[in-house]
């Protein structure tokens, strides 16, 4: 099996050590979740470690199924509150709340 570059992902390559060596895909999937959260910015590796090791404890004894219905879930749950922070900034920054009135803010003189 060749190694894909970082960013590339191969699925049959994946399905074909997961067959072929259970222990070895493991190890291999623990090892780029590791580095991807390596790669993210200081100031969310924690959060996003204890979000992994939540989903891991979900995953924990189930099925394929069960583990793609909770992978599925928590996918779902992460864009939900993606959606609410663009929503949250697109009325902050791209269309900010005007003044009370209607019009323009009083401008202070002397």
């Amino acid at each position: 099996m060749t190694q894909n570059p970082i960013g590339e992902f191969d699925f049959d390559e994946w399905q074909a050590l997961y067959q072929r060596d259970p222990e070895a895909f493991e190890a291999r999937r623990a090892a780029v979740l590791e580095a991807e959260i390596a790669r993210a910015p200081k100031k969310i590796r924690v959060q996003l470690q204890h979000h992994l090791a939540q989903a891991e404890v979900m995953c924990e004894g189930k099925s394929n199924i069960e583990r793609l219905h909770i992978a599925t879930n928590l996918a779902t749950e992460s864009m939900k509150e993606l959606s609410k922070g663009l929503q949250t900034l697109s009325q902050t920054i791209i269309a900010p709340k005007k003044p009370a009135g209607g019009g323009k803010a009083p401008v202070r003189v002397g």
